[in-house]
């Protein structure tokens, strides 16, 4: 049931994936949005009936004068006022929740593919967990969100060893009926990934020195610098996680 699947999602953090539902956050905020250009509209129709109007042209320089007022204008642009002050600060919270949303990144097909294997039970509907509609929550995977983001935080030679070699990183398995879900040391393929980097980084500086030394033919050796700086940037493209700025700073260094 729902506290198994809760379980399986708190197992890991990587595996904490759910929807979130932009085409609902995006119509909740045009209706927001409309209920706030309503009264907008209403408020501007206020001030054009007092600014018109003498006796009462004096609520526009005082609100002091609008909160002791008792007339029927005077109360109904207090009602105005504090509905549009609530509505905004729903609106603005609902905006910025949004914005921070927009921000996760998508869960990685080797974790959608883990939790539609556990979810699956292989291919047996009997023995699925959850059996309402609360089951189709991965039949959107482009309105997936994964809320622990270390995807886009890593190298991308990092990310391929974890992909593509995730069996020389495992470190234990957890029994889930009838399926295995197998957890790998990310610090483990971190320290292989650095060693690499390390190696490549000392090969192409040492390399380029040496290689350099037994070439006279300018000409030669002029290419051979060309080409051990495209090595060298390459290299910084994919055992980095670096900015490209960072990645044209070093190589220029280089």
């Amino acid at each position: 049931g729902y506290p198994s699947v809760a379980a399986h999602l708190a197992s890991s953090s990587e595996l904490a994936t759910f929807r979130k539902f932009s085409s609902l956050n995006m119509r909740n905020l045009l209706y927001m949005q409309t209920e706030l250009i309503m009264l907008e509209a209403e408020l501007k129709e206020l001030d054009q009936q007092d600014a018109s109007d003498k006796a009462t042209a004096a609520v526009l320089q005082s609100w002091e004068a609008v909160l002791r007022g008792t007339s029927e204008r005077d109360t109904t642009r207090k009602e105005v006022a504090l509905t549009m002050r609530k509505k905004l600060q729903e609106y603005n919270e609902a905006l910025a929740i949004q914005s921070q949303i927009l921000t996760l990144e998508s869960p990685p097909k080797r974790v959608l593919a883990v939790h539609k294997e556990w979810l699956d039970r292989h291919g047996h509907p009997v023995h699925r967990p959850i059996i309402d509609r609360g089951d189709e929550f991965l039949d959107q995977p482009y309105d997936l969100v994964a809320l622990a983001g270390a995807e886009r935080s890593r190298d991308p030679l990092t990310s391929f060893l974890i992909n593509h070699c995730g069996e020389l990183f495992k470190v234990q398995s957890i029994s889930t009926g009838s399926s295995n879900i197998y957890y790998y040391s990310e610090q483990s393929a971190s320290r292989l990934s650095n060693f690499i980097s390390l190696m490549l980084a000392t090969l192409l500086l040492v390399g380029g020195i040496v290689s350099l030394y037994f070439v006279q033919d300018e000409g030669r050796r002029l290419g051979m610098i060309g080409g051990y700086t495209v090595l060298f940037a390459t290299g910084l493209f994919f055992c980095t996680a670096g900015k490209k700025s960072e990645i044209f700073g070093a190589t220029a260094a280089y």
